[in-house]
């Protein structure tokens, strides 16, 4: 069902997915979902196919929508428009949510592809004292974190992305889209943000790369999940062309549920 509601002036809507067996008598999790560049909450649940694992896994799935009309769905703003602050607006759907649901404080958790994830990414730098875990897709960190707390990341990111060059881009390479760090250098702020060791458990299955830093700071790790070959696709949807044999909604989920938050939060959404 989509739900509208009034934030910093501005109607702004969001597709909600409860699964059937949720009764509201046990705290169940909660899971962000970011739509990509001209998307649209609908899109990204049909792409991510997180409500078929909301469903077997028993939590809640929330798809916003962007502040800026782009058509044929919407963007995200990060403060560039006006001030529109999307960071602020994921913060409130997960407080109105919290207040009309049971939802479990320990396991909120967000992800997101492409401008989404970019969306995911800063929300962790923001919200990580309210946020446990967090998944961006195919996408860049442009920030650095200012919330003190933790939180565990899960980057999943192709080797032959043109969008966000897994290499990264320089902004005088005359390339279009954004600069963007390489995925070593994300990887490495969020290690060096949770207080992770800083050499990895490295293991390959196929064309799955997964390097696991682990020991951070209340139980927090980085993973890097690398797609050889992997352009800009959520894993296992329609369009995926690597045929990696990954499910993106189960990587993200089975790496959420092994990390509940685990410190008290030394801040709050308002």
């Amino acid at each position: 069902m989509v739900e509208e509601f009034s934030f910093d002036g501005r109607a702004r809507t969001y597709l909600l997915h409860v699964p059937p067996g949720y009764d509201g008598k046990k705290p169940v999790p909660l899971v962000v979902v970011l739509h990509y560049y001209t998307g649209t909450g609908q899109a990204e649940a049909e792409q991510s196919l997180f409500s078929e694992k909301a469903d077997a896994e028993s939590f809640i799935a929330v798809y916003p929508n962007g502040a800026l009309r782009q058509e044929p769905g919407f963007s995200w703003s990060f403060r560039q428009h006006g001030g529109i602050d999307d960071v602020a607006f994921v913060g409130e759907v997960i407080q109105r949510l919290s207040g009309q649901y049971a939802i479990d404080r320990k396991r909120i958790y967000v992800t997101g592809m492409s401008q989404g994830g970019m969306l995911a990414h800063a929300v962790g730098c923001e919200l990580s004292s309210v946020v446990a875990a967090i998944a961006p897709v195919g996408a860049a960190l442009l920030t650095e974190p200012t919330s003190p707390d933790p939180v565990s990341v899960l980057i999943v990111h192709g080797t032959e992305d043109p969008s966000f060059p897994y290499k990264g881009r320089e902004p005088d390479e005359g390339e279009e889209g954004l600069p963007c760090p390489s995925v070593s250098e994300v990887v490495a702020t969020w290690v060096k943000h949770n207080g992770c060791g800083a050499e990895p458990e490295r293991r390959q299955q196929g064309k799955i790369i997964r390097e696991v830093y682990s020991g951070g700071r209340g139980g927090t790790e980085v993973v890097l999940c690398a797609i050889v070959g992997g352009r800009h696709d959520w894993p296992g949807d329609n369009n995926d062309r690597t045929n990696s044999g990954l499910v993106g909604a189960d990587e993200i989920w089975d790496f959420f549920a092994r990390h509940p938050k685990q410190e008290e939060r030394s801040e709050r959404l308002h």
